[in-house]
């Protein structure tokens, strides 16, 4: 219901919005050039709106959203039967996702660095030598773009494919400097320098992101309105337990064999470090989704936990109605949050499992 207390599109919602609108009238109010951005039509009709931006902006998203299926489709082509067919429909649904649509919403360019994520793990073990330059300069475009899709790096180095490595190290290099020329020139590195490592340094804790600090302080139940402040203890703890689980998910990384496997541990290692990552860090997870498509075929028992977290992290789900928007927050994030740490268990069991077979074979060899 809408009426003067209730405003349903002023508050943060989940998709799919819905507004049942009772005993509305229309209300006419008259506006002037100098009271709202905009135009007097050239044939002397009504007043319209700058909306040249906007355009823009619609002309960047349909452009992404092309380049997108395309892309699926194309590698879903190469790896299976009615792949074309395949890659369209998963492609399409995939931007439908709940952290893409938040992203839209936003106007938020991180579904464009998700796009590169995506190309590096659809090419960089390709055979054909220029598919695997194009995931190289894709990752070095990602991590400009956000930096923190750098530590996916580790899949050229657990490979051994030290040139590579250093061509996406190149690459970054030139994709973070040269854009400084279309706006202050080299002078412009220090100020992105100072913002890249200040970023989570004295910034209030939210309950509701997903980093660990974030899950530590919603754990212990501080804070007013999803909003906590600073407590040293709190903040030693979520160190210590910040590297714990660094250590967990980089030794899982090594024991996997399939690349969804490993990329879902490297998306949780980078959701976790990042103490303002909310919403719209999900899109990291959809490459995830894309490549496990790719990989499964049936859902077993190896398999369920990571299928079912997966999903979980990247689907739009309904969600109670609540009238505070915070709680309606609260409960998205728990869930992620309750996610991260069910798959960093799973991975302890999944390691020692694997340590123990390993020394099996051994003593029986």
């Amino acid at each position: 219901e809408f009426d003067e207390s209730n405003c349903p599109f002023l508050s943060k919602t989940r998709y799919p919005w819905a507004a049942t609108i009772t005993g509305a009238g229309i209300k006419q109010e008259q506006y002037s050039n100098d009271a709202s951005g905009g135009t007097r039509h050239s044939n002397g009709g009504g007043f319209v709106a700058s909306t040249a931006k906007l355009m823009i902006y619609l002309l960047y998203v349909l452009v992404l959203a092309v380049v997108w299926i395309f892309c699926v489709m194309w590698k879903y082509r190469r790896n299976m039967d009615e792949g074309a067919t395949w890659g369209t429909v998963i492609g399409g649904l995939s931007l439908l996702s709940y952290s893409s649509l938040i992203n839209i919403d936003r106007g938020n360019v991180v579904n464009m660095t998700a796009l590169f994520l995506m190309l590096f793990l659809f090419g960089f073990r390709s055979k054909t030598r220029w598919i695997r330059e194009m995931s190289y300069a894709a990752l070095a475009v990602a991590a400009g773009l956000r930096m923190y899709p750098a530590v996916f790096g580790i899949f050229l180095l657990a490979d051994k494919d030290w040139k590579g490595a250093a061509k996406t190290v190149l690459y970054g290099a030139l994709s973070v400097v040269l854009p400084l020329f279309a706006f202050g020139g080299p002078k412009d590195l220090g100020v992105f320098i100072g913002q890249l490592f200040g970023f989570n340094v004295d910034e209030p804790v939210y309950m509701y992101n997903y980093g660990m600090k974030n899950m530590v302080y919603h754990l212990a139940g501080f804070g007013n309105d999803g909003r906590v402040t600073q407590n040293p203890t709190l903040d030693m703890v979520s160190s210590i337990c910040l590297f714990i689980c660094i250590v967990i998910l980089f030794a899982a990384f090594f024991f996997h064999e399939k690349v969804w496997l490993k990329a879902l541990d490297i998306a949780v290692v980078m959701t976790l470090v990042q103490n303002q990552g909310d919403d719209h860090v999900l899109i990291f997870f959809v490459p995830v989704l894309l490549c496990m498509f790719l990989e499964e075929e049936l859902m077993i028992r190896s398999n369920a936990v990571y299928i079912v977290a997966i999903f979980l992290l990247t689907i739009a789900y309904p969600s109670p109605q609540i009238r505070s928007s915070y709680f309606m927050t609260l409960f998205h994030s728990t869930i992620v949050q309750l996610v991260f740490v069910t798959v960093i268990i799973y991975e302890v069991a999944q390691t020692i499992m694997s340590i123990r077979k390993k020394r099996t074979v051994s003593d029986q060899g």
